[in-house]
């Protein structure tokens, strides 16, 4: 039996409507909570990702919230969202738990099926450490006290780890 949350998205976009439609179709599918959606396009205003998010965060009040972008295709066959503010709870040093079943990211496998990321180098030559904008949901007292967000996501990702905090995924 799966208590129905109420949880806040935002996603930004970048003038992909097709790739928008499709995100936005696989959310009414078995979707177990009611999802409260907010998109921002930040491709076409050329405002960018970043201050996109920063705006956001400004005004939002919510414990937890998945952040995506207009690619993703939501898969509800089973409870990630619960199961990851499950994870988010287990640990304060946690700021994020992604969802994504074809990551580049290499966890630490636990038992009941997620682990913490690891460092890891991407084709481009870039070392990530965890912390992305990819499909996931993320704890936004933590998130906070990163805004201003650097210019790169993956300055981003290396302030967070200096910080002490960690990102998990299913």
């Amino acid at each position: 039996n799966t208590k129905t949350i109420m949880i806040q998205a935002f996603i930004t976009s970048c003038g992909r409507t097709d790739l928008l439609k499709k995100t936005l179709d696989s959310f009414s599918e078995n979707m177990p909570h009611k999802v409260f959606i907010t998109i921002h396009e930040d491709g076409l205003s050329k405002i960018g990702q970043h201050s996109s998010i920063e705006k956001f965060i400004h005004t939002c009040q919510e414990k937890y919230v998945l952040f995506m972008e207009e690619d993703w295709i939501i898969d509800n066959s089973y409870d990630w969202i619960q199961k990851s503010i499950d994870i988010l709870e287990s640990d304060p040093s946690i700021i994020k738990v992604l969802c994504r079943s074809d990551s580049p990211h290499n966890p630490e496998e636990f038992n009941d099926g997620w682990g913490y990321l690891k460092n890891w180098k991407g084709n481009d030559g870039i070392v990530w450490c965890g912390f992305s904008w990819n499909c996931g949901v993320t704890r936004m007292d933590i998130l906070k006290k990163f805004v201003p967000f650097a210019k790169w996501e993956q300055d981003v990702a290396w302030q967070i780890r200096q910080a002490g905090y960690k990102v998990a995924m299913l």
